[in-house]
């Protein structure tokens, strides 16, 4: 099987960075009251403050420099244009299909979620390449499907089991046939079903995590003991307050978009209103580093994936992951759950469909793992893939 990869480098043009800022500029602000902040959907004061970085403060082509430092790719799957970045053993070394790689090196494929990109795993990715003792990483990290530079199939419907088959056939481009997984948010999902999917190529699953939609095989779904039930509760009210954004990406995706698209300070609101909420911040953006805050929110802009980035809630809604009378997730998985993390199942719950081998309670961080508290996660991840080993 063959593949064409063509090298890829982040170049948004100038007319597009002009445009975005003559747009932030002309922003028509709503009639809010004094008192109104996250909870509400929107805190007038911090977002104000943003923009105005975002506008005039914020070096895009900084950050597009420190992107090119390393090596990406495009290559066409299943009718899909997948945007990555292919990292060797050192930063500036890109490893390709075929080249001559040590014994020693484990094949790491980073997954990332919504609202994020690839831009929130840049903190963890400095600290995995770096020489340490335990494993040297190589490292891949798509934007998935629909996100950011990757594009969705032209019938325009994904999923978490296409997802994964068209991302382990990547991986099998690149000259992997076993690798490890790393994922949070939709990248739990993702990663969980290569694993489930493909268990051989699987060496393990490390996720800070949990498919939202993950349901244990019903014959293992029976008996719900007293910290499962109270997990189904509490979920249940995460969702009454917090879930109205998932329900309408579910269900109306587009009677959004349009206005996404075309209006940043929108865009801007409606994404950094979760990271105030669901980051370990409370509620406070200037606690998490706004230069990659604004690094994510010009690509979802500048890639104009805004509305193909929020149609995977609807297919993966079509197709949840539950898991059929008899099937297990069969690679060892590990789960690093973090204190401020949207409520994740008990272990007793993860382990009805899971081949779980690891469970570590963090101290601190929140469902932004990679972006608020890397040197956690990258320990972790670390102390897992050796114990593969």
């Amino acid at each position: 099987m063959t593949t064409e990869l063509r090298a890829f480098r982040l170049q948004v043009s100038d007319e597009t960075l002009r445009d975005l800022a003559a747009r932030l500029e002309r922003t028509r602000w709503p009639d809010l009251p004094a008192t109104t902040t996250w909870p509400d959907g929107c805190d007038p004061r911090q977002l104000r403050a943003f923009l105005s970085y975002w506008s005039t403060q914020f070096d895009w082509r900084g950050f597009e420099a420190h992107a090119n430092r390393w090596p990406q790719f495009v290559t066409t799957i299943d009718g899909a244009d997948i945007h990555f970045f292919h990292l060797g053993s050192r930063p500036d070394v890109g490893v390709l299909a075929g080249s001559t790689r040590p014994d020693d090196t484990v094949p790491l494929l980073l997954l990332h979620g919504w609202p994020g990109s690839f831009v929130e795993f840049f903190p963890l990715l400095e600290l995995l390449m770096k020489p340490a003792a335990g494993p040297r990483f190589e490292i891949v990290i798509p934007s998935l499907p629909g996100f950011g530079f990757s594009r969705r199939s032209p019938e325009g419907r994904m999923g978490l089991a296409r997802t994964a088959d068209m991302l382990a056939r990547l991986m099998r481009v690149l000259g992997y046939e076993q690798f490890v997984v790393q994922g949070g948010d939709f990248g739990a999902g993702v990663g969980s079903a290569p694993a489930l999917r493909h268990p051989k190529r699987v060496r393990g699953l490390h996720l800070n995590y949990l498919p939202g939609s993950y349901r244990p095989p019903p014959d293992a779904d029976g008996n719900r003991t007293a910290e499962e039930n109270a997990y189904f509760d509490l979920v249940a009210g995460w969702a009454d307050r917090e879930g109205a954004y998932s329900h309408l990406h579910r269900t109306r995706p587009h009677a959004l978009s349009l206005g996404l698209t075309d209006s940043p300070a929108g865009l801007a609101a409606w994404i950094l209103e979760k990271f105030a909420s669901w980051a370990d911040c409370e509620g406070d953006l200037g606690r998490l580093p706004r230069e990659l805050l604004a690094a994510n929110l010009t690509l979802y802009w500048a890639s104009g994936s805004l509305a193909s980035s929020i149609e995977f809630y609807r297919d993966v809604a079509q197709q949840p992951f539950h898991l059929r009378a008899g099937e297990r997730v069969l690679p060892p998985t590990a789960v690093a759950r973090f204190p401020r993390e949207i409520p994740l199942p008990p272990r007793s719950w993860v382990r009805r469909g899971y081949n779980l081998v690891r469970w570590t309670e963090q101290p601190r961080g929140g469902h932004f793992a990679a972006l608020e508290q890397p040197a956690l996660l990258a320990a972790d991840l670390r102390q897992f893939v050796a114990a593969l080993s």
